[in-house]
């Protein structure tokens, strides 16, 4: 990241102070990477599993930046989230009952989830 904004700065002249200038800058060059889409599909997984950053931060700069290319980056990115999604079910299909359990009944939340399950029940559609 640094060598980028060096690089930039250097061409300019002057160092940008901004942060946020900084990434977006740096996001605009590393979308001419060869690892731009594979990032955005890795941050599109992982934020739909527990990453709480969503990749419109990436997707964003990197839609500006490469124009002509945007429509394959939402493809990247949504072919991420929904994989993410599916391994998120999984996790949480699999792992109820030897972790989410336990952790539930050692802090005394097992009325309070059970009551959250009932609702959701009711209205699935809604929530």
């Amino acid at each position: 990241m640094e060598e980028m904004n060096e690089t930039k700065e250097k061409k300019s002249g002057k160092k940008e102070r901004n942060p946020l200038k900084r990434l977006y800058l740096w996001t605009l060059s590393f979308a001419e990477t060869k690892y731009a889409a594979w990032s955005l599909f890795i941050v599109a997984v992982i934020e739909s599993i527990f990453f709480p950053v969503p990749p419109d931060a990436i997707l964003v700069p990197l839609s500006i930046a490469r124009p002509r290319r945007a429509l394959l980056f939402c493809l990247i990115c949504s072919v991420g989230s929904v994989l993410g999604g599916a391994i998120g079910y999984l996790i949480g299909y699999f792992l109820r009952e030897p972790v989410a359990m336990p952790l539930l009944r050692f802090f005394n939340l097992t009325k309070a989830f059970e009551q959250i399950s009932i609702e959701y029940g009711k209205h699935a559609a809604l929530a």
